[in-house]
């Protein structure tokens, strides 16, 4: 399953290990993506944790 475009080693998981691969996003308008000051809130990092935790376990489940 690919969510998202995202960069990361994405392509090696899927055409070469035949891996799915689930991303999410925890940006905020704020964050300044791809800056010399990018940044991410704590508070939103962890719900990202959270969200693909669910996301695994479901998957598992099905």
């Amino acid at each position: 399953m690919l969510l998202t475009g995202g960069s990361g080693p994405n392509h090696a998981f899927l055409h070469h290990l035949n891996l799915p691969v689930a991303t999410s996003g925890i940006s905020y308008p704020g964050g300044k993506v791809h800056a010399p000051n990018e940044n991410i809130r704590i508070d939103l990092y962890l719900k990202g944790a959270k969200h693909i935790t669910r996301i695994l376990k479901d998957h598992e489940e099905n």
